[in-house]
Parts: structure tokens; C-alpha cells; sequence
């Protein structure tokens, strides 16, 4: 058996819904958004974790994996982090706590993930959000 335990998922794909996705497009359209900052993740970067089933497929390797970046952030740093990239409007965000949202399903505040298991085992290494929102970008 083999299993991967991704944390919020992005591409540069705009067209599926993923946190990226949302932001990028609600801000292209002037849409004001409310985001987390209480709420941490280390955010899976999609080609990565293609890579990661693909390295595993080939070593034969059996478990449960970790996956995300290197960093861990808010989910209103993660934004943030976009809005500086892909040069949008900061200000169209608004700062709030996960109380504030009535989300149906309460949410760990902490969901960041150990990835140092996948990094040993496949000897794979991963970046910080920036870099991965980088690359995203410059390939528009």
C-alpha cells in the first residue's frame, strides 16, 4: 500500500479550484476576500507531488507519506504571498480569525505536515511556497 498525505494543493492550473486558483481569480476580479491567518499549513505544490508518486512507483516503496513545501504559513501569508507574486491588490484582503468564518467543519490551526520521511526515503527536497508561486508565474 502507498499513500500520500498532501497539504492544500495548488498548480498553475487556474482552471480547478485550489486555494491559488481562488485567490488569483476573485482578486483578477476585484472580488474582496476574508482569510485565515490563524490557520498554518505547508502548502503541496502539485508537480511535486507527481513527482513523489512517480519516484515511489519506481523505488517499489510502500507507507505513508507527508508532502507539502518547506515552509509553513497562514493561509493569509499564503495569499499575501500571491498577491506580491502575481502582482495583485493586497488591499482586497481582509485579515480575519477562523472564528470569524462559521466554516461547517472545524479546522486544525495547525495543519502543517513532517515531510522529513519523503525527503530520506525518495530523497526528494522541496522548496518554499515563493519559489514554486515563482515558477508558476513566470511560466504565464
Amino acid at each position: 500500500m502507498l499513500a500520500f498525505r498532501p497539504n492544500v494543493l495548488y498548480s498553475g492550473n487556474f482552471k480547478y479550484n485550489n486555494f491559488l486558483s481562488w485567490v488569483f481569480n476573485s482578486l483578477s476580479k476585484n472580488i474582496p476576500l476574508n482569510i485565515v491567518s490563524d490557520q498554518k499549513s505547508n502548502p503541496t505544490y502539485i508537480p511535486e507531488l507527481v513527482k513523489a508518486i512517480f519516484n515511489s512507483i519506481l523505488l517499489d516503496f510502500r507507507g505513508i507519506l507527508h508532502i507539502g513545501s518547506n515552509d509553513t504559513l497562514s493561509r493569509f501569508e499564503f495569499a499575501c504571498k500571491i498577491c506580491k507574486i502575481f502582482k495583485l491588490n493586497l488591499r482586497l484582503i481582509t485579515k480575519v480569525e477562523s472564528s470569524a468564518l462559521k466554516q461547517s467543519a472545524p479546522r486544525p490551526l495547525n495543519s502543517s505536515l513532517n515531510t522529513s520521511k519523503i525527503k530520506e526515503v525518495l530523497d526528494l527536497e522541496f522548496a518554499d511556497t515563493d519559489y514554486y508561486l515563482n515558477r508558476i508565474y513566470k511560466s504565464l
